[in-house]
């Protein structure tokens, strides 16, 4: 079975709540997570509408990050982590995963200052 998209995550690290980056994402993205931790503010975003692929992702967080208030670019660039994290499934036992990153996303993650990482869940085993 070769890898079923499944979503892409934005996850930042910042000193406090990016709060201008949430009110200019608006409807378009969803706060999964929004927490206080040691190391600063934890936020982690996924787009509103569940894209089917990978392209459609990364052409929505690229429409959201370029519709940016100045101060929601401030908090942008103060952020000590910015990641985008691709998630995919696979069968519960691959022999072989192979996901391919293309240049376009890698443009835009260095351009962003950001990270980019891939989560491979495995596919719970049919019990029927």
């Amino acid at each position: 079975m070769s890898p079923h998209f499944l979503n892409v995550d934005l996850d930042l690290l910042t000193q406090k709540k990016p709060a201008q980056i949430i009110r200019d994402f608006g409807k378009d993205a969803v706060v999964l997570a929004s927490d206080k931790t040691a190391e600063g503010y934890f936020t982690r975003f996924e787009m509103s509408v569940s894209p089917d692929t990978a392209e459609k992702a990364m052409s929505g967080y690229q429409h959201l990050l370029g519709r940016l208030s100045p101060s929601a670019v401030i908090e942008w660039k103060n952020a000590k982590r910015k990641e985008f994290n691709f998630g995919y499934e696979t069968s519960p036992e691959p022999p072989r995963c192979e996901i391919v990153i293309k240049q376009d996303w890698l443009r835009f993650v260095v351009k962003n200052d950001a990270t980019l990482a891939v989560t491979v869940y495995p596919k719970e085993k049919d019990n029927t």
